[in-house]
């Protein structure tokens, strides 16, 4: 089995996002090509790393307990565009019939009342979907929401509202955004795996990048390891530094503390 073969059998068994897997495809790539060039062949790294099947294995046991894998999201991202699909119909179809029938260009109480209740029901879902995810997406959507709210209060034609939607949404997407997303990822709580980084493991096999071997113990968890260089080797029973994690590999150097 080639190097792209056995990385493509690892990828197919995996059951999480693009961005995940693009993610672990290039870990692997690293570590073999790694491996490669330090003598082994596909053969020895088959042998000492597992079947395709153990390592998408390992990996889904990973995601599951770092709590990367959100199993709901894309159930909700669909139910959200089919809302706002829904209600948007809804609203052009109102502003479709007017233009036709040319009628007053006042909005009848009972228009009013449906445009009101499209704007809360689309602001009410894009909130709830925040909440649930977190993701700093949707809550410019529901500012641009809130405003078509009002403007339908106030008398305002479908036409005025839908741009004012528009116009909110894009102002808060494009200008707040960023500065609430650096906001946000420098006050956020680390996730399991980053909260690793800069702590000190325990060897628990001998670390030798160019034999392939290494592990080491960190909160209780044994994970395969590897040193930050080739030329540094760690025995078991010492203690190390882990620099980053590279897949389902801690990435460590020698403890100077």
């Amino acid at each position: 089995m080639t190097r792209d073969e056995y990385i493509k059998n690892i990828i197919k068994e995996l059951d999480c996002g693009r961005k995940e897997k693009r993610r672990i495809q290039s870990d692997l790539e690293n570590d073999i090509n790694m491996a490669l060039d330090s003598g082994e062949s596909m053969e020895e790294i088959i042998d000492r790393m597992g079947t395709p099947e153990e390592i998408a294995r390992d990996f889904m046991d990973m995601i599951r307990e770092t709590g990367n894998r959100k199993p709901y999201s894309k159930g909700i991202s669909i139910l959200v565009g089919a809302c706002i699909i829904f209600i948007a119909g809804f609203l052009m179809n109102m502003l479709l019939v007017r233009i036709v029938e040319s009628g007053s260009p006042e909005m009848t109480f009972q228009e009013s009342f449906y445009c009101m209740i499209c704007w809360l029901v689309l602001l009410i879902i894009l909130i709830v979907v925040e909440i649930l995810t977190l993701g700093l997406t949707t809550i410019w959507f529901a500012g641009g929401s809130l405003a078509a709210l009002v403007a339908a209060v106030l008398g305002f034609g479908p036409m005025v509202q839908v741009v004012v939607f528009c116009v909110v949404s894009g102002v808060l997407l494009f200008l707040t955004r960023p500065i609430a997303v650096k906001y946000f990822n420098r006050t956020r709580v680390k996730t399991n795996v980053e909260s690793l980084v800069g702590k000190i493991a325990v060897v628990t096999q001998d670390i030798d990048n160019i034999r392939g071997e290494g592990e080491a113990v960190v909160n209780g968890m044994i994970w395969t390891a590897r040193s930050v260089s080739d030329a540094q080797k760690f025995p078991k029973g010492e203690t190390v530094e882990i620099v980053r994690i590279s897949g389902a590999k801690l990435i460590v150097k020698r403890n100077l503390r």
